[in-house]
């Protein structure tokens, strides 16, 4: 056993046997375990056996057409074949006998759907099934077989064939068959047969009609010339076929080359004369069969029988006597004994000119025997069997006297002999002793099978049946031994053998015991299986019943006598809720294809909107489109991956193409505003020139054209005006009558301080301190609860805040060019502090009266 034998499940373990028996425990719902063995196992044995294990047709289907071993296919295919029809003939609805019939025609089994139409009842059910067959044999094997006449005549309407038409006649079991294919029959010769030869009476006097029919004739000249002519014919072409082929296989295995090759073709010549309308196939491939062996022996033993017999023409020519010269080629004991008769009754005879001598006869006998053998032995000398090659040396001791017989007259016939003879037992002595060293080799095999079997006597596994049935068939392969070991290695490893299995019965008891609570738990799911099948909570109930799946796929096995019946009731009711929920699924099916539509529409309007440029508006009608999409339901789950996939390609498409514009936007302006910033640095570093005025003034118009943030712009403003005041400090007048134009710019900021005085002013409380005043109080403390304690944001007179006015003086403050000298930053001062004042952040002057004394 491997290390990775420990992380891997039972039936995917290195040893085979350990995988068979995992697969015998394995329950018949195990089904994908046993259509993984089947497709990805290495062992046939393994493979056939999860085969045999499978009890779901559609599985079993679906593995044949994946298997590519002929065998294997056509064991998985008979298999599946088998449960399709026991689904077909249980099946109580047309879908599920329209899905088990698809399966069969799938298969291409066209016997086993005619079982289906052997065994179902439902008329529309087995004319469905028998219009899927269209082998005739099928069709005419089920008028033969089946008992409903109404299926037999339709079965016999789907015959074209009249051949098939004339062997259903003859066959027929039931009249009315036979009655209605002869009917059909056109063939008077077909006819004629069926007078003779069809097994039922009724059949043969419908045949005698309709022969009639055909040639115009009195039914009773039919009846009385028909049937004994043609039953005559057929019974004396069957015996001389008989005899014919009697004799022509005693040719084919005789020796007799010289007198039979005349005889041969005589037999050959009357078999060609018979009537080929009468003949028998099996009687006829039996004499064609003789005749090949006899021409190819003649021509391989029989090499000098055509020059005995032409000089056997000549004798005869010349003395009008016939010789016999067949004891010269092949003779046999009788042969020698009837020569030697006639030499003596020549000797008597007067008349006879010549006799054979017997001497020479015998020798001729024995070289041609001795050549037979020689040639035996030539041809086996690849042979590796100990049992064949002394039977060999056998025969050779037994033809020794006849190479001592020819040693005269043939010595190159003897040489040979003697050579093949002597190679022969030499080889057979070294096999022998090769034999002899593979037995005490198998010593050490059947050792180490005992060695094996011991480990597995101290081994705390279970598994140990299969494991020693391995054994045992290990031992055996293992290999004869030598006598004097065979015993003692049996009895050891008998006794190991029967302590394991004493252990066997003992983890047998322990797994009976677990099996039968595995049964109790298997029950217990049935029953919560049951409980629910009933259920319209579809979701919830579907997720449940998948659990209880799931939990029973990690039980164990139970009894075999109970694991078919516990599987049923548990797919029964599982079956049951889920055929339940069938229109449900549809229903939303339905919904999810609508579904799909509209997303698939949403997703070419985003697939178009993708490519476009106008950010904004683009961007405003994806949004558009996701928040619709959302509002969207599911879609089917085989769509949802792709077609959610697609939308949020292409909505990245367009987002990923506008933040590739706006970082190159960003970069550009991040380039200008680095080249503004240089230009201003420098402007401290210029001289009075009216081309640092230009560039200052160009500076000035850049910094307006920036898409900058408030804050930003003020910040640059201020290095501007900076670089600016440092060449008004060089020359005053250098930006006069421009923009920039010192008189001008302190006119407006004058106007802005103004403005801004207004505002401080009118951030001030609008009650006089009149603090005598109960009234005054109140709206003293009004104001302050308003703006400190109740958060009201304070408003100028024309209902703007003060932030958003102070930030528009702020900002045209900003936009003026500086005032030189300390003019101008006494203005930036007194600016600033107006601000703050308008916007509340500069402290008040405490009043002179302490208002809490009033209080």
């Amino acid at each position: 056993m491997s290390f990775a034998d420990f992380f891997r499940p039972r039936y995917r373990h290195s040893d085979p046997t350990i995988r068979a028996e995992a697969i015998e425990d394995l329950d018949v719902g195990d089904v994908s375990i046993l259509k993984s063995v089947v497709l990805n196992d290495k062992d046939d044995s393994i493979r056939r056996l999860a085969i045999d294990r499978i009890k779901d047709p559609q599985t079993l289907s679906e593995v044949a057409s994946s298997i590519s071993e002929p065998k294997l296919k056509a064991r998985a295919q008979k298999r599946a074949a088998k449960l399709w029809v026991g689904r077909a003939v249980k099946s109580k609805d047309d879908g599920a006998f329209a899905v088990a019939i698809g399966a069969l025609e799938s298969l291409g089994d066209k016997n086993a759907i005619g079982q289906v139409v052997a065994k179902v009842e439902q008329q529309d059910k087995w004319k469905r099934a028998l219009s899927k067959i269209d082998d005739e044999r099928a069709l005419a094997e089920l008028v033969r077989s089946v008992a409903n006449k109404e299926k037999r005549q339709a079965c016999l309407t789907a015959i074209r064939s009249e051949s098939t038409l004339r062997t259903v006649a003859l066959e027929a079991k039931y009249k009315d068959s036979g009655i209605s294919a002869v009917e059909r029959i056109e063939s008077q010769k077909d006819l004629e047969l069926l007078i003779a030869k069809a097994s039922h009476k009724a059949v043969k006097n419908a045949a005698k009609r309709k022969l009639n029919q055909l040639q115009g004739g009195s039914p009773k000249a039919v009846a009385a010339v028909a049937e004994p002519q043609v039953a005559d014919e057929y019974r004396r072409t069957s015996a001389v076929q008989s005899q014919l082929t009697l004799q022509m296989e005693k040719f084919a295995a005789g020796n007799e080359w010289v007198d039979s090759k005349e005889r041969v073709e005589t037999l050959s010549q009357e078999w060609s004369n018979l009537s080929v309308a009468h003949l028998d196939a099996e009687k006829t491939q039996r004499f064609e069969t003789a005749v090949s062996k006899y021409w190819a022996r003649r021509e391989k033993y029989g090499k000098g029988a055509d020059t005995i017999l032409a000089k056997r023409v000549l004798s005869e020519v010349e003395t009008d006597t016939p010789v016999d010269d067949s004891s010269s080629f092949a003779p046999t004991e009788k042969t020698v004994r009837d020569t030697e008769a006639a030499g003596t009754q020549t000797a008597k005879s007067p008349e006879k000119k010549e006799r054979v001598d017997p001497r020479k006869a015998a020798v001729e006998q024995a070289k041609q025997r001795l050549s037979l053998f020689v040639e035996t032995l030539t041809e086996s000398q690849d042979e590796k069997n100990i049992g064949k090659l002394s039977k060999l040396a056998s025969e050779a001791k037994d033809n020794a006297s006849y190479a001592r017989k020819i040693e005269d007259k043939y010595p190159e016939l003897k040489s040979k002999f003697d050579e093949l003879r002597q190679a022969l037992i030499v080889k057979l002595g070294e096999l022998r002793e090769a034999e002899d060293w593979q037995r005490w080799a198998n010593v050490g095999r059947q050792e180490a099978v005992i060695a094996e079997a011991q480990k597995l006597l101290e081994s705390e596994e279970r598994g140990l049946a299969a494991k020693l049935k391995r054994l045992q068939r290990s031992f055996k392969e293992a290999g004869p031994v030598p006598r004097s070991k065979n015993q003692e290695l049996w009895d050891k490893f008998k006794t190991i053998s029967d302590q394991v299995y004493d252990k066997v019965k003992e983890e047998r008891k322990v797994v009976e015991f677990e099996r039968k609570e595995n049964l109790q738990a298997k029950r217990t799911l049935c029953e919560q299986a049951e409980s629910l099948r009933d259920s319209t909570d579809w979701d919830a109930t579907a997720a449940e019943m998948k659990k209880l799946q799931e939990s029973w796929k990690s039980i164990g096995p139970v009894p075999k006598k109970y694991s078919e019946e516990i599987w049923q009731r548990f797919r029964t009711a599982c079956d049951a809720f889920f055929e339940n929920r069938k229109p449900h699924l549809d229903s939303r099916l339905k919904e999810q294809n609508d579904n799909l539509a509209k997303k698939t529409a949403l997703l070419e309007k985003a697939k178009q909107l993708a490519t476009s440029e106008d950010w904004e508006t683009t961007g405003k009608a994806l949004r558009d489109l996701q928040k619709e999409w959302k509002e969207v339901g599911h879609v089917p789950r085989e769509n949802a991956n792709e077609i959610n996939k697609g939308f949020r390609e292409a909505c990245d498409s367009f987002y990923k193409s506008r933040d590739a514009h706006r970082t190159k936007q960003l970069q550009e302006k991040q380039t200008e505003l680095q080249e503004w910033q240089q230009g201003v640095a420098s402007l401290s570093s210029m001289e009075a020139t009216a081309e640092s005025k230009d560039a200052a003034l160009a500076l000035r118009q850049k910094l307006f054209s920036l898409d900058l943030p408030n804050d930003k712009r003020k910040t640059f403003f201020g290095q501007l005006n900076t670089g600016i005041a440092s060449l008004m400090a060089k020359d005053a007048g250098l930006f006069a009558g421009s923009e920039l134009d010192a008189t001008d710019t302190k006119t407006r900021k004058e106007k802005l301080l103004n403005r801004a005085e207004e505002l401080a002013a009118c951030r001030k409380p609008k009650v006089e301190a009149d603090l005598s005043s109960t009234i005054d109080i109140a709206a003293t403390l009004q104001n302050a609860l308003q703006e400190n304690a109740l958060g009201v944001e304070p408003q100028t007179p024309d209902g703007r805040s003060f932030e958003a006015v102070v930030e528009e003086l702020q900002e045209a403050w900003q936009r003026l060019g500086p005032v030189p000298g300390d003019e101008g930053l006494e203005m930036e001062s007194l600016f600033k502090k107006r601000c703050d004042l308008a916007l509340g952040k500069m402290p008040r002057k405490k009043p002179t009266t302490d208002l809490s004394s009033l209080l």
